[in-house]
């Protein structure tokens, strides 16, 4: 399936649900950037609420967004192994509570998620759509979880898989690298 630029309907939106963790700086950034185009400031659902229904559905029918960007998520890969349950709720049941608020609301969704979907072959080359997911982890197989859980709803969505995000907030790989590389001189990736 080809994505358009009207893969979600009409251009004009107004209201937009953020959801994000505290100090994430991708949702940081997806709100920040829906303040310049959307009539209205958009509303922001933090991932402890995404794990639960009823607060989803509060806060969709006290923002009635247009759409919802779904970047909260538990995104710590080492430490999911050791917090299975926590990184289940946030990114598997976080996400199908938001998707079934989208589909009964008729509002469109955009879920981040991730390369980690792949976790085994192929890895590093080109991804087909429809191409089935082999996460090994935790992480992966949570968020393949979510995607699943967005696909069952029935919701309007576009489900972006992503690898090496940065921003000049919060911790990111590209941060990390800067500082070590002003305290090592050799580093190995």
């Amino acid at each position: 399936r080809n994505v358009t630029p009207d893969a979600l309907g009409p251009r004009t939106i107004e209201r937009v649900l953020v959801t994000r963790h505290m100090g994430d700086w991708l949702g940081a950034d997806a709100q920040e950037g829906m303040r310049s185009v959307c009539a209205a400031a958009p509303g922001v659902l933090g991932a402890t609420g995404v794990e639960t229904a009823e607060i989803v559905r509060a806060m969709a029918e006290h923002v009635k967004p247009d759409a919802v960007i779904h970047c909260a998520a538990y995104t710590a890969v080492d430490a999911a192994e050791e917090n299975v349950e926590v990184c289940r709720r946030v990114n598997a049941l976080g996400t199908e509570n938001i998707a079934k608020v989208c589909a009964k609301m008729g509002i469109k969704m955009m879920y981040i998620s991730t390369d980690y979907v792949f976790g085994k072959e192929p890895y590093n080359v080109p991804c087909k759509e429809d191409q089935k997911g082999t996460p090994t982890g935790v992480y992966g197989k949570t968020k393949l979880q979510g995607e699943q859980n967005i696909l069952a709803s029935g919701c309007r969505h576009i489900i972006i898989r992503t690898a090496w995000l940065y921003s000049e907030f919060g911790k990111n790989f590209v941060k990390t690298m800067l500082a070590l590389t002003a305290s090592k001189p050799q580093l190995k990736v």
